[in-house]
Formats: C-alpha cells, structure tokens, sequence
C-alpha cells in the first residue's frame, strides 16, 4: 500500500492527487463539512466520467450554512440525468470529517484529513491529508463502512429541499436565524415513492457471481444487515411489493416462499441490474409438489423453470399465501434450508436461457454453521 502526506503545498494539493489517482474510479464516495461551486468544478470532471461507468455519492452537510445553495445546485444538476449512478445527500448534523475515496478495478484510493470541498481545501491553502492507495488497502475499506454509516443517518438533495436551503441561507443573512436543521424523519417519509402495492410470481434460476456480489456489497449494506437478496432482470418490481418465489436453484427439489420487497438497489453487473433486499412474509419454506403445481395452475400462475416473472392480483396473492400456510408439508433438508440465505438470480419473463451461475457456493461458504 502506497502512502503520501498531501499538503497542499506546491504542486502537492490534493486536487492534483485525486486527479492522477482517481481516474479510473468506478465508485466514488466523498463526505465532507462543506462545499462551494468552484470546489465542485474542480472535481466535477471525474464525479462525471464515474457516473457513466460506475457509481458517485457525496455526501455534505449544511451545518452553520457554510455549504454554498450554488455548489448543492451545481451537483443535483450534475445528478438528474444519471439514473441514479451519482447520488447527493445532505446532513444537519455536526459533521467534521472530511473523506475522499475511489475504488478502481485494482486500486483502491483513500484520503483522509483537513481538505473540504473548496478550491483552497483542494488547491489552496495549507491542508494535511493523508493518501493511501493499493489493490489491498484496508484503510479504504475501514472508511468505506464510515462513510455508509453516514450515508443512511442523510437524506437525498431534492429539489425541494435545495429550493428551502437558497431561502434559508439568503435570509439567514438578514435575520441571523439559527443552524438549518434537517427532520431527518419527516424528509424520509416525504421522499418515499407512494405507489399502491403489486404482487408477483419470480423463478429463481441460479446463483450470484462473486464478481456481481462484490458490487452490490460496495452500494448496500445488506450483507452487514443479514438481509436476503436477489437480482431480476427488470425495474418493474418496486418497494413493498410482494413476491412468490419459485425457487430451482435446488435441481430437481424446487421451493415456494413468499418475500417481500424492502429495498432497491440498481447496480450494473453480468448478472442483471436490478437487485432487490427483502424479508420473509411466511417463514415456512414449502416444496414445489404435484400437488402445489396444481393449485398454482388453478389459480393461473405457472411454476415451470422458464415462467419468468408473472403479475398477480391481490386476490391471487391471498390465494397464494393460504396455499403456503397449509400446516402439511414434507421437511427440508439442511442444504435446502441453506438456500434460504444466498443469493439469487433470475431472468426476466421472456428470456428463455435460465441464468446459471456457480451454483451452490454462495451459500456454502456463509453459512458454514449448517
């Protein structure tokens, strides 16, 4: 691991350092105290170029209103037509840490120190950060679960809140009001997508690559939380909604379980986009007999291996779950209790080729207990 003092002196400024080092980054996450306009202009370039191949968030805090409304402006701008691979929130909270990272495909890059995001803390006047790279940097790693923790106590730079920001600050000025204070609570549940609740059936057909769980880990924290999770390929499946999973991954014992969505994660990987948490609805795992074949069928859901992913109604879903509460059910074995807590792919409904991918490794190798 390769470790410098940058002090922004001479030529040794940390803007110069993060643009020789953070190039090729595929996932940027900076948190910092404050930030000006003409500080993102200095790094807005490689904030792009990551958002087209990777994943950028930053995170910044409007305490004591340093934080210029024209650099928050400059970066929800920069994020509107990204889909989602360049992220901003925001935070009242005291925060004095000033954190750079960028994690490339063999380097992982990790500054920490004085530096916020303005022009004198990245070029200008006397700071004291230390950078550290490497393909194994454990620094990195050690901040990148700092800055997660961050990240889930802020919430998301919306428009609205950015328009309440430039008044506050411009009549802060005038009136001398107090330290802007977020609700965290009440921006969260304002920023919640309200939709009615949808059902679905979903075939699982394979296992998550270690490659494609790598990278969901580095966006989520779901592995630290003990959630369940998987991939479709498709954005249809939403927040809350409910899903009968149809589970082959097994070979020739498949499974029935009921899920329900609780977060949403959109990561590009060789194994779909679209990655879904989600929590048990009825914790019985059930086994795809003859006799439940059957009954899906009567209620007209398929249960092959190459059904997809099917749209059901609220009436077929209370169907569904009397099916999975029947007390009669043949006993699992420790290796299909197992399945329950890995990670899942499955092809979209059209998609002929199931996805299959190291089957029964995942698993394993978590849940060693069993």
């Amino acid at each position: 691991m390769n470790q410098s003092l940058i002090d922004n002196r001479g030529p040794n400024t940390l803007a110069r350092y993060w643009r020789e080092h953070a190039t090729r980054a595929r996932d940027i996450r900076i948190a910092v105290a404050y930030a000006t306009a003409a500080g993102v202009q200095l790094i807005e370039r490689g904030l792009r170029t990551c958002a087209r191949n990777g994943s950028a968030r930053l995170l910044i805090s409007l305490d004591q209103s340093f934080t210029q409304p024209a650099a928050l402006a400059a970066l929800h701008s920069m994020a509107k037509n990204t889909s989602g691979r360049l992220q901003i929130r925001v935070t009242s909270a005291r925060m004095h840490s000033k954190l750079y990272l960028a994690g490339a495909p063999r380097n992982k890059i990790a500054v920490i120190g004085s530096s916020n995001l303005t022009v004198d803390g990245l070029s200008g006047r006397e700071e004291l950060n230390v950078g550290t790279r490497g393909s194994s940097n454990p620094i990195y790693d050690v901040s990148a679960g700092y800055f997660d923790s961050l990240w889930q106590d802020a919430v998301d730079l919306t428009r609205r809140l950015l328009a309440e920001y430039t008044d506050w600050c411009r009549d802060q000025a005038r009136d001398h009001r107090p330290t802007f204070r977020l609700n965290i609570a009440r921006r969260r549940r304002e920023a919640e997508p309200q939709h009615a609740k949808r059902y679905w059936a979903v075939t699982l057909t394979g296992w998550i690559s270690d490659e494609a769980q790598t990278r969901v880990a580095e966006h989520t924290d779901w592995d630290e939380k003990g959630w369940y999770w998987f991939s479709l390929y498709t954005g249809r499946v939403r927040k809350r909604d409910e899903i009968l999973v149809i589970d082959f991954t097994m070979g020739s014992r498949p499974l029935l379980y009921s899920y329900q969505v609780i977060e949403r994660a959109d990561v590009d990987t060789k194994d779909g986009r679209y990655f879904f948490a989600v929590r048990d609805m009825i914790s019985r795992r059930r086994l795809l007999t003859s006799e439940r074949r059957r009954e899906l069928k009567s209620i007209g859901i398929r249960s092959g291996r190459d059904s997809g992913i099917q749209s059901l109604s609220s009436e077929t879903m209370k169907r569904v779950r009397a099916i999975l509460r029947k007390t009669r059910s043949p006993s699992l074995s420790a290796r299909e209790r197992l399945s329950s807590s890995s990670k899942y792919s499955s092809p979209e409904l059209g998609v002929r080729s199931p996805v299959i991918l190291s089957a029964g490794r995942v698993g394993v190798r978590e849940r060693k207990d069993l």
